[in-house]
């Protein structure tokens, strides 16, 4: 059930508006690409971790799975992206303090000469896609059981949200 939802509401619509991977053309669509995806972390970060704060489950999925630092910058670049890409498109629909989205950088998030960063959306996309693909093996594993205990957790309280009128 998951894999539909997640293909369906994510992946494909993400897929439609990346079906032309000119990167200027790219660049229309790179906030909703973007929002889609940082949509997608919030999803992700609630399966894994359950019911944690979303502003520290979301960094802290960042900081784990997609950010491939090497300098120890992680904590810097997941509160960066969280507060001037995530939550400038969820709350206002635009990025803040001049930071933005590329599409041909060799890093997911890339700090720019001017202090601004900039997140690359085919690195996102790669990285959510090798993220899903992990989940869903470790998920079928037994023993994963703090794992399992919160998609099932996180699943109970979709599933009953569903259920009010």
């Amino acid at each position: 059930m998951i894999y539909l939802k997640v293909e369906s509401r994510f992946f494909c619509a993400i897929d439609k508006l990346m079906g032309n991977k000119d990167a200027y053309e790219m660049l229309k669509y790179g906030f909703a690409i973007m929002t889609l995806q940082c949509s997608l972390i919030d999803t992700f970060a609630k399966f894994r971790y359950g019911s944690n704060r979303q502003t520290e489950r979301f960094k802290e999925f960042t900081k784990e799975y997609l950010i491939k630092d090497r300098n120890k910058n992680k904590e810097y670049l997941s509160k960066r992206f969280y507060e001037e890409i995530r939550c400038g498109l969820v709350h206002s629909g635009a990025t803040e303090n001049m930071s933005g989205l590329s599409c041909h950088l060799p890093n997911l998030i890339t700090i720019l000469d001017n202090g601004a960063i900039s997140v690359d959306i085919f690195v996102m996309d790669k990285e959510l896609r090798k993220y899903y693909n992990m989940y869903i093996k470790k998920l079928h594993d037994k023993k994963e059981e703090n794992l399992r205990k919160n998609f099932v957790k996180t699943m109970d309280k979709v599933c009953k949200m569903k259920k009010v009128k």
